[in-house]
């Protein structure tokens, strides 16, 4: 259970085993990206910015909880992931392009993103300073979090859940109301962004208390990510679409018009609690795990 908070043993404990272990297993990419192979260097960014991701969704849960803390927590934690982002923010778009019919601006773009790529991982094999800045800023998350207090019970982590719902559910509201016609405008891509955001907030927190009831949650998680997944690619069509020609800008949001009514709607179901109802629930599967212990697989 490297990502799990084991709900029987005390909270504070379990935090800090995660965050030791989402660190170590950071560390390890940065070592792998050290050596220097560049056929690695994707699958070790990516990796990597996935730790310092699920430490943020950590460190959000229990945030109301270690007060300023969580705020340099944060931002160790993002500086470090943004020592790669000129990597990351070049591939991640690439699988995006080849969703989009050939044009010749789709294959210029794709030959600029490529190249970007290319550049950005020959820079970071020449120079390992962001290795080196993104080692300390993990090291510092991992200081912070050693002199968190926390209580062992529900409350610590319950308005953490709290807030991360209820600005899922804002966020889509704002997303419905802002694709409610036709017409894909700047302000629902914004829209359709920040839900996401709040979306993988939500999944990174259900995965740390999935263990609480696997048979509830576990289901709920898979859909998370999944819509996650589909609204990252609703974002990477956004930004694909501010480089096309009017023929590119089209086929990027017909795909956009056809993946948002499967997204508004799961995201109707995945947030139709209203937030004390949603909260509650968890607490009473948190209470039933401490009573009786953790649910048995047949």
């Amino acid at each position: 259970m490297t990502y799990r908070i084991e709900p029987t043993s005390p909270i504070g404990r379990e935090l800090q085993r995660i965050v030791a272990t989402q660190v170590s297993d950071a560390s390890q990419r940065l070592d792998v990206l050290a050596a220097g192979p560049a056929d690695g260097v994707d699958s070790a960014v990516h990796e990597f910015r996935k730790h310092c991701k699920k430490l943020r969704g950590l460190g959000r849960l229990v945030a109301p909880t270690i007060g300023p803390s969580h705020r340099q927590f944060d931002k160790a934690l993002r500086d470090a992931a943004r020592q790669f982002a000129a990597i990351r923010d070049a591939q991640v778009i690439l699988p995006t392009i080849e969703l989009l019919s050939p044009t010749t601006s789709t294959r210029d773009l794709r030959h600029e993103k490529a190249g970007s790529a290319a550049q950005a991982i020959a820079s970071l094999n020449a120079d390992d300073a962001p290795i080196r800045r993104a080692r300390k800023r993990i090291a510092k998350a991992e200081r912070l979090a050693s002199r968190w207090e926390v209580d062992d019970n529900f409350g610590s982590i319950e308005t953490g859940i709290a807030t991360t719902y209820r600005s899922g559910r804002r966020a889509l509201r704002a997303a419905i109301r802002d694709t409610s016609d036709e017409a894909i405008r700047d302000t629902s891509d914004e829209a359709i962004h920040e839900w996401r955001k709040r979306v993988k907030d939500l999944w990174y927190q259900l995965r740390l208390l999935e263990p609480i009831a696997p048979s509830a949650l576990t289901p709920v998680i898979a859909q998370l990510d999944d819509l996650g997944e589909s609204l990252g690619v609703d974002h990477d069509l956004a930004v694909a679409a501010a480089h096309l020609d009017a023929d590119g800008v089209a086929n990027a949001r017909a795909l956009q018009r056809s993946s948002r009514d499967w997204t508004l709607r799961v995201g109707a179901t995945l947030y139709a609690e209203p937030t004390p109802a949603f909260v509650a629930r968890l607490e009473r599967y948190w209470a039933l795990t401490r009573r009786r212990g953790p649910e048995v697989e047949i």
